[in-house]
């Protein structure tokens, strides 16, 4: 399951979408060239798959915010490990 912030008619929004599905059209995965060979990346295309809307425009920024912010604050925690 990905968790994916994307704008529609209603403004932003998180959609839900089964990346392991086998539906046509599904999710497209282009696997992609890392910084750290450890961590395995990829493109992820998703035009025409279908998703289910789990949060509106109320809620769907702040999360979106949130989930950002502890990224990049577990991001640094992590690159301050490796300096020292």
């Amino acid at each position: 399951m990905l968790l994916v912030p994307a704008r529609g008619p209603a403004g932003v929004g998180l959609y839900a979408v089964d990346a392991g599905a086998a539906i046509s059209p599904g999710p497209r995965r282009e696997p992609t060239t890392a910084l750290d060979p450890t961590r395995p990346l990829a493109r992820v295309g998703l035009e025409g798959t279908p998703a289910r809307r789990v949060a509106g425009p109320a809620t769907a920024d702040a999360a979106i915010d949130r989930a950002l912010r502890a990224g990049a604050g577990l991001l640094a925690s992590e690159q301050l490990g490796l300096a020292e």
